[in-house]
């Protein structure tokens, strides 16, 4: 008996970890949106009234082209009426390459203290 409850909990010490991170076999692909493919509205934010925030997050999407890349997981971000920096999540992946030129759509939280936007979601126009 007891060594029986010693490897039922040696056996879900050594799971546990792998099936809290496991994602039920499927790939995040954040420029999908889990599948979901709106096109009816929804409120953008421009960079210049994200610019005039001054403390705080704010939730925001936002509509432009990615300028240059600046660092690994950093862009320069414009939109036409200013530009700001992006920070890409890691685990976005978007089904074909970008460039300058390539509209998108990004969401995700601007930081005002360093005019800054983390971006959650990425979706290609």
């Amino acid at each position: 008996m007891m060594r029986k409850t010693i490897l039922t909990i040696a056996s879900a010490v050594i799971l546990l970890p792998t099936i809290a991170m496991a994602d039920g076999g499927c790939q995040r692909d954040q420029s999908r949106n889990g599948g979901v493919r709106f096109t009816g509205p929804v409120e953008v934010t421009s960079v210049a009234e994200l610019k005039g925030i001054t403390f705080g997050e704010t939730s925001a999407m936002v509509e432009g082209n990615i300028l240059r890349q600046l660092e690994h997981d950093k862009f320069l971000f414009s939109d036409g009426t200013g530009e700001m920096v992006v920070e890409l999540d890691d685990d976005i992946r978007l089904d074909q390459s970008i460039d300058d030129k390539t509209r998108l759509r990004l969401s995700g939280e601007f930081e005002a203290w360093d005019n800054e936007m983390e971006v959650e979601w990425v979706e290609i126009l």
